[in-house]
């Protein structure tokens, strides 16, 4: 599937950055190649492999992973921007599911 738009794809890597728990949920529904935005597929790849190794997941270990692939020297804020502004994990399946 892939997602219609880039707020929507904010939303599930804010969502997963507030409550990784729910990564299981979202990955049946979703794959990096469903996030058309750059940064957020980028993102998404991350999470994945991150959950995949049972490494401790947020915006600080998230960003310093993409930091590693994709040097911009803006990871730190954009994913701190994209927890603090998503009011919720609530619905991150929801979003995922499309």
């Amino acid at each position: 599937m892939t997602m219609h738009s880039v707020e929507l794809e904010q939303a599930v890597i804010g969502g997963l950055l507030i409550d990784p728990d729910q990564y299981p949920d979202v990955c049946v529904h979703l794959t990096p190649d469903s996030f058309v935005g750059g940064f957020e597929r980028e993102a998404y790849t991350t999470i994945a492999a991150l959950c995949d190794k049972g490494a401790r997941i947020d915006f600080l270990t998230v960003a310093e992973e993409c930091e590693k692939s994709r040097p911009t020297g803006e990871w730190l804020i954009y994913l701190a921007n994209l927890q603090k502004t998503t009011p919720s994990a609530a619905n991150v399946v929801s979003y995922a599911k499309g």
